[in-house]
């Protein structure tokens, strides 16, 4: 009974976050002053009925059409997931973590075991480990930089 429960709750996120999708296309659609009609036409591929379900999270949205009314409104495909919630906050975080490690010679397990912390679903724990990185990569440059004055000394 308990995964049955779990199973319907993911379904309804997922629902959720379908109309949430809708709603950044309508917003999307009305800031430009467009008709669902002429965002169709725009798109090629589909009738302005659909785009009228898309944005009543009555239907979902593939991948590939989603691009293509991002690019027909002039937005990127992530445009339409930046209302969901904590959704740019943890895009931001991992993207700090990504730099603090781009800024690091680190082999492939370490990697990998940041991209394991980065899915965390725990907001606490996810955000303890990029500070964690924040920390290694602060130190490895202190490491670095004093590794650098040291060549420098024995050099001179």
């Amino acid at each position: 009974m308990d995964d049955t429960r779990t199973f319907k709750e993911q379904r309804e996120q997922i629902a959720n976050i379908d109309k949430q999708i809708g709603l950044k296309i309508r917003e999307r659609r009305k800031e430009l002053g467009i008709s669902q009609q002429y965002l169709a036409q725009l798109t090629s591929c589909v009738t302005y009925q659909q785009i009228q379900k898309y944005e009543a999270g009555t239907n979902r949205v593939s991948a590939g059409l989603l691009f293509a009314i991002g690019k027909a409104m002039g937005v990127h495909p992530s445009y339409f997931f930046s209302s969901l919630d904590g959704y740019d906050e943890q895009i931001e975080q991992k993207e700090e973590v990504v730099q603090s490690i781009k800024a690091l010679d680190i082999n492939d397990e370490f990697i990998q075991i940041t991209k394991r912390i980065l899915n965390i679903s725990d907001e606490e724990l996810r955000e303890c480990s990029t500070k964690i990185a924040k920390r290694i990569n602060a130190c490895s440059k202190a490491i670095i930089q004093e590794l650098c004055e040291l060549d420098k000394m024995k050099k001179n």
